[in-house]
């Protein structure tokens, strides 16, 4: 629907099943004054309690078009959508405001959105948090953002490793097992050619040589998750972390904690983000790193001049 003008406005509100007794003199007000945001505020939150469509379209239509970037009456406007079930009129309103409004509210109101209304699939979540923090990324409380997303990457990578990974690992699994049995098959005296037939086991899962610790032989189930995500999933979840950590967050140390343990999770000894230091902080070299002796050089310091003695004066004698 349509925005309607500000005289219009008391038609509209004039079809409410119930209203504040204040709200026609902030009509009024409106009326004389469209930019009076006080009044708007009033009539806004009136309007959002209203149970129709055809009720508060009009008023938030006519607000949104005076203030196109107020990310308060977006949002207010497309929760009113939602409590009645507008989906499609919701999407609608995101795709019209989202970009020029971006204020880190709105755009969760829009990933809940994503996330619970459009039973959108996981790949298009991604896709909503990448466009969330491209756009507020940057706010001081966006920190919890961060730390969902990456948790998503994680989970993404896990989830792929042990489904991609899972025939790599197997034929892993077996070589290990098959050098376990030729090491052990080694002790028992049999030439290399025979106990290279003792392999694969047999149905049951046992070797056909008495004596073998057949448990360690049988190829059991894979348990999931026990490869680690592929390199470039890896690469991609550390961008995302340095990334977060370079943004003026709150509770930054927060997200550093969780990046240590991430990190420690995958390589210990690894790359760690390290900021550069000011300049007013000087490298210290450590004991091993220390410079030898025999290769540096130090001059000589010059030896001063020394003074030559002044001559004291020769007495003379007195004349006779």
């Amino acid at each position: 629907m349509a925005a309607v003008p500000e005289a219009a406005l008391t038609t509209c509100v004039a079809t409410w099943p119930s209203r504040s007794t204040r709200l026609p003199r902030m009509l009024d007000r409106i009326v004389a004054e469209p930019y009076d945001t006080e009044a708007w505020a009033f009539v806004l939150q009136e309007t959002a309690q209203q149970p129709q469509p055809e009720h508060f379209r009009p008023i938030f239509g006519r607000f949104v078009a005076l203030f196109p970037t107020a990310a308060g009456g977006w949002r207010q406007y497309i929760e009113a959508e939602l409590r009645v079930g507008q989906l499609n009129a919701a999407e609608n309103l995101f795709g019209d405001c989202l970009v020029q409004c971006p204020e880190l509210e709105l755009w969760r109101c829009y990933l809940r959105f994503v996330q619970n209304n459009k039973q959108a699939s996981r790949v298009e979540v991604l896709q909503a948090h990448e466009l969330l923090l491209e756009q507020v990324g940057a706010d001081i409380d966006a920190g919890p953002l961060w730390s969902e997303y990456i948790a998503l990457l994680c989970e993404d990578a896990e989830d792929h490793s042990a489904q991609s990974g899972q025939v790599e690992q197997h034929a892993e699994e077996r070589a290990r097992r098959l050098g376990a049995c030729l090491e052990r098959s080694r002790h028992c005296g049999l030439p290399r050619e025979e106990r290279l037939w003792l392999w694969p086991p047999t149905e049951g899962g046992s070797v056909s040589l008495s004596g073998w610790d057949t448990a360690a032989a049988r190829p059991g189930p894979l348990p999931r998750g026990q490869l680690p995500p592929s390199n470039n999933q890896v690469q991609e979840v550390r961008r995302v972390y340095h990334k977060a950590l370079s943004q003026p967050v709150a509770r930054l140390e927060v997200l550093y904690q969780e990046y240590e343990t991430w990190e420690n999770g995958i390589n210990p000894v690894g790359h760690r983000y390290n900021p550069s230091p000011s300049p007013s902080q000087s490298p210290t070299l450590s004991p091993s790193q220390s410079p030898s002796p025999s290769l540096s050089f130090s001059p000589s310091p010059t030896p001063s001049p020394t003074p030559s003695p002044t001559p004291s004066p020769t007495p003379t004698s007195p004349s006779p």
